[in-house]
């Protein structure tokens, strides 16, 4: 692994993580159909109903928006901050190591840990296909599997940097693609987005791009960017 420059130092970094932070995170994010499913025959049993499903997509991770299911990212990087800590601060050594001491460096370091783990689109944690992840993981499982799909993997570095508190970043989704922005200082040519009343620097985590740089095609397009890390780690659950 190196940093996610072109020409960094290659830098060794073992991967461990609790088994048991894997299990749950595979059986306690998505759900099963027949979980949500429900019969009524008048107003006041769809409305139970409609409250039990909701609570239990609140509790497994799903937004639920005109019947149609997404992933709750906030609620999955909560959840995926502490299962991240020990590889976090395995990458803070790494960084130290290499010499990458500013903020940039650091999450440098981060970002190219992630971009080397392996691509695999819409790839799911389980192996039940009754179990609807939504094609994404939360970041034990793209860990412990050392590969994932783009928002899969973006939901991982944004978990590893507030881990050790190295910047605040965002989720950019565009129509098919989940981008990172880094709350970092703004360099000369660096492709940024304004969200949530601040500039982000852009970042690729499903191939090797340096911080600051996106594919041309993405540059433009419309996106929708989830609330910050740093703030929703601080949400209450």
């Amino acid at each position: 692994m190196r940093d996610c420059g072109t020409h960094g130092p290659e830098i060794g970094v073992s991967i461990e993580i609790d088994s048991s932070d894997v299990d749950e995170a595979i059986s306690g994010f998505g759900f099963h159909p027949d979980e949500i499913s429900f019969r009524y025959r008048t107003q006041e049993e769809y409305d139970l109903g409609a409250l039990q499903r909701d609570r239990l997509l609140d509790a497994r991770g799903v937004r639920l928006n005109d019947e149609v299911v997404s992933p709750d990212y906030p609620w999955m990087l909560r959840r995926g901050v502490p299962t991240v800590h020990a590889m976090a601060d395995r990458l803070e050594d790494a960084a130290r190591r290499a010499g990458a001491t500013s903020i940039r460096g650091r999450a440098s370091i981060m970002a190219g840990f992630v971009q080397a783990l392996a691509y695999h689109e819409n790839l799911e944690a389980s192996d039940d296909p009754d179990h609807e992840q939504m094609g994404v993981m939360l970041p034990a499982a793209t860990l412990s599997r050392a590969s994932g799909d783009c928002d899969s993997k973006a939901v991982l570095l944004c978990s590893l940097l507030h881990s050790t508190q190295v910047c605040d970043s965002v989720l950019v989704h565009t129509e098919d693609h989940t981008l990172v922005g880094l709350g970092v200082q703004m360099r000369s040519g660096d492709d940024t987005i304004r969200a949530w009343r601040r500039d982000w620097v852009l970042l690729e985590t499903t191939d090797r791009w340096p911080v600051g740089r996106v594919a041309r095609r993405h540059v433009g397009e419309r996106v929708t960017v989830e609330e910050p890390a740093s703030l929703v780690v601080r949400t209450k659950r």
